[in-house]
């Protein structure tokens, strides 16, 4: 989910931050959305602890979820799942204002949305193509660590089949994005 022990989790800076502090390497779960684009988020619904709606106020009734459960949001059928949601719907949640219990040291990043697959694939290589980090890495020859790799879980569960798009439309996704980036 990136270094979300400094920034919020599954969120492009989080994912940036991490080859920064000099991992080779993220595992990132990928989810489908109703409009069939590729997103980066661990849950296959909207999660309460880390999202709220673009105005700050709460991604679910408090009704459903209060404050300071520690609720499992999967198991609650009233919370959106995001194979409902189109992409654009999905952009509407906040995911960097929030900061989890269990990473205290987390800093807030107010207005960040659930990226993209894509969108994540070109920060990745944008950051790569800054002068300052080429620079440093020609410098160091073959003493440069290696390009971030990145390990996709595509999120599925045969217990739940139906709260996530099909295999078969997922991965010829998956792979079709992998290769149009040359990854």
């Amino acid at each position: 989910r990136g270094n979300r022990e400094t920034v919020p989790e599954n969120s492009i800076p989080s994912f940036l931050s991490t080859i920064e502090v000099g991992a080779d390497g993220v595992e990132l779960d990928v989810l489908m959305t109703k409009d069939g684009t590729l997103i980066v988020h661990h849950n296959y619904r909207i999660n309460p602890h880390i999202c709220v709606h673009s105005d700050g106020s709460p991604s679910v009734s408090t009704d459903l979820f209060p404050d300071g459960t520690d609720a499992n949001p999967e198991l609650i059928p009233e919370i959106p799942l995001i194979s409902a949601l189109t992409l654009e719907q999905l952009k509407e949640y906040d995911i960097g204002s929030k900061i989890l219990k269990k990473f205290p040291e987390q800093t807030p990043l107010p207005g960040l949305r659930v990226p993209t697959l894509e969108e994540l694939f070109v920060a990745v290589a944008e950051y790569y193509e800054q002068d300052e980090v080429r620079a440093s890495r020609e410098e160091a020859g073959d003493a440069a660590p290696p390009l971030l790799t990145f390990n996709l879980e595509l999120k599925r569960e045969n217990t739940r089949a139906d709260e996530t798009a099909p295999v078969a439309v997922v991965c010829p996704a998956v792979i079709d994005l992998v290769h149009k980036h040359s990854l």
